[in-house]
């Protein structure tokens, strides 16, 4: 057998100075300071890899209602390397074919793709991540209603500026990012939990139709910085709560093909309470997840002639029945029928001409220590003991009757 020696021939650039201690990160990329030639001949393409860019440029080519990836490794797992091979491969078409060729082939008229992101190092960014991917864009005072104060974008601002698009979204290392925001206060909130707002309605919005080929890349660092990563854990869990989610089945052990992302809708239910509002029955509806309510009282049918809900509503006397149900993205709830009985009125009446009592139990309370009963004025002392006060430490009961406590007051009775 020989020896490694003569099986491998090391690369000029491996005994390169300058460039063995080189680190590249994302904004290398996003300043196209890397030479796509060299960086390929110089990597090699593993089997995580091939995923994320089958499913990335499946989604890029609209042929995926995949949007949305998130890479979860610790320190040091080759993130970031990921979203370079990505990146390079969405700007630079020349390259697709030569390292993409053996397990996807792409669109051969397909041109390069906009490549926008945000790293957690950036911590000074003055117009927030969503400022800062506006820029990117070319669009900047897109966002200008929600830089001073800083505030975060809606759904619809973010399907606005990504509307027709076809964008590479890559969001790196966020957890220490959203871990420093918290320090920074904006009115009664912070920056961190105003991005976390934005980049949720983010995540939403890339889920619409008119998004359908933004793809976003999300970066975790695990076990370090808990706190960062725990509230991008919420945004991503909020995300999770949407009506529709999409995901690709993949085979970690890769002896089989990724397959197609399938989509799991969600379902919508319907609560309701019923309460006593003075002499009128008032009733409050709510939907899970979120979502518009229509509802009727006469029992007709609330899909062709429901009023729209907007908070509690008064009843009307000798309503059988209130039927409801909630829509929203496509997706109903069943019809709700909640009955209403008239039976037992609950109303509560007051006689103005009566004082009102207060009624409880009065029962002796009995401490270890000393209880003060009141007692006459002016009564002589028994032993050292006021006749009033009685130390039940001592086994001594007071021979009196039971007492109530008013406002910390023992009273005899």
């Amino acid at each position: 057998m020989k020896p490694l020696k003569q099986l491998c021939t090391p690369r000029d650039n491996v005994f390169d100075v300058q460039r063995r201690d080189t680190v590249l990160d994302l904004a290398d990329l996003l300043e196209d300071r890397i030479q796509p030639g060299l960086f390929f001949e110089t990597n090699f393409i593993t089997e995580g890899m091939r995923t994320l860019l089958e499913q990335g440029f499946r989604r890029l080519e609209g042929k995926s209602s995949q949007g949305v990836f998130k890479l979860k490794q610790a320190m040091g797992g080759g993130k970031t390397h990921n979203l370079l091979v990505l990146g390079l491969l969405a700007k630079h078409p020349e390259f697709r074919q030569q390292i993409m060729g053996r397990f996807y082939v792409a669109d051969p008229s397909w041109g390069p793709v906009t490549v926008i992101g945000f790293s957690g190092r950036e911590s000074d960014a003055p117009l927030g991540i969503w400022g800062s991917l506006a820029a990117q864009l070319g669009v900047r005072e897109h966002f200008r209603d929600c830089y001073a104060p800083l505030q975060a974008p809606g759904q619809k601002a973010w399907e606005n500026l990504l509307a027709d698009r076809t964008v590479l979204i890559f969001l790196d290392e966020l957890p220490p990012y959203l871990e420093n925001a918290r320090a920074k206060a904006i009115g009664d909130s912070n920056l961190a939990k105003v991005s976390a707002t934005a980049l949720s309605n983010l995540l939403v919005a890339v889920g619409k139709e008119a998004c359908s080929r933004i793809c976003v890349v999300i970066t975790d660092l695990e076990a370090a910085y808990q706190g960062g990563s725990q509230q991008l854990g919420e945004v991503l869990a909020d995300f999770e709560k949407e009506l529709r989610v999409s995901f690709p089945a993949v085979d970690s052990t890769g002896v089989h093909q990724a397959g197609a992302a399938l989509t799991w809708p969600n379902r919508i239910t319907l609560k309701h309470r019923g309460y006593q509002s003075g002499s009128a029955k008032r009733m409050e509806l709510r939907a899970a997840p979120e979502a518009a309510i229509w509802y009727t009282t006469d029992g007709s049918d609330p899909k062709l002639a429901g009023a729209a809900y907007d908070g509690p509503f008064i009843v009307p006397r000798g309503a059988p029945l209130v039927l409801a149900y909630a829509e929203r993205d496509g997706v109903q709830s069943a019809v709700e029928n909640i009955p209403v009985s008239w039976e037992k009125e609950e109303s509560v009446r007051v006689d103005a001409r009566r004082a009102a009592a207060w009624k409880r139990e009065a029962r002796l309370r009995q401490h270890k220590g000393v209880l003060r009963l009141p007692g006459p004025a002016g009564q002589a002392r028994r032993g050292g003991l006021r006749p009033d006060h009685h130390d039940l430490g001592r086994g001594q009961q007071p021979r009196l009757g039971r007492t109530e406590h008013v406002r910390g007051q023992a009273r005899r009775i």
